[in-house]
């Protein structure tokens, strides 16, 4: 069992309140199987359970669609824990432990596309699928000049209109890249040498 302060400071309510972010599947999944306590399961429910049980608290896992809905929660107090990149727009109004994970972001686009290279990207025109307000979303409006970028409300740049799926720039995690099993029909213009690391949330500041 922690000491009192650490209790308060972590779990207030007495149970530990864990913002989940459905929108990445490479940290968590849902499990149809109905093994998983919640019916979720992956790194980040780990990461929360083990958590739990160092504090001795029983742990709620908060399900949310993207990343963003997340992050608002927290910073409603809704939530007492989030796993989040450390983005300098989170960082100002929450802190971060080290990272718990490395995940390296690409683009994908289609097979024809022009778009050979990471400097093509960047120009009139170029449309850029992203989920809103996820760490990609973040990284590329601080460092886009030309490119317009097209936001989904959930993660993974899911809910972007079907007409952008064709002829566009989709930013996805790599590991869904490469589970998509269409290699003829998709493809890297290049690596995309960005590094988006994850974090466990800690307290929050002040904005």
């Amino acid at each position: 069992m922690a000491d009192a302060a650490v209790l308060k400071d972590l779990a207030p309510t007495g149970t530990l309140r864990v913002a989940i972010n459905l929108g990445n599947s490479v940290l968590v999944q849902k499990d149809d199987a109905g093994g998983a306590p919640g019916g979720i399961k992956g790194i980040t429910p780990d990461l929360a359970h083990e958590l739990g049980q160092r504090l001795g608290v029983p742990v709620e896992l908060v399900p949310f669609e993207a990343a963003g809905k997340a992050f608002e929660a927290l910073k409603a107090n809704h939530v007492d824990i989030v796993f989040l990149a450390n983005e300098p727009v989170r960082a100002a109004e929450i802190d971060f432990t080290a990272p718990y994970v490395i995940i390296y972001g690409n683009y994908m686009v289609p097979t024809e596309s022009a778009l050979k290279t990471l400097a093509d990207v960047d120009k009139p025109r170029i449309r850029i699928a992203v989920g809103h307000n996820s760490a990609y979303d973040l990284f590329l409006t601080r460092t886009l000049k030309n490119a317009t970028i097209v936001r989904a409300e959930k993660g993974g740049g899911r809910g972007v209109p079907p007409r952008l799926h064709r002829g566009d720039e989709g930013q996805r995690l790599r590991r869904r890249c490469a589970r998509a099993q269409r290699p003829d029909r998709y493809r890297r213009p290049a690596r995309h040498s960005t590094r988006k690391s994850d974090h466990e949330r800690t307290v929050p500041v002040p904005a």
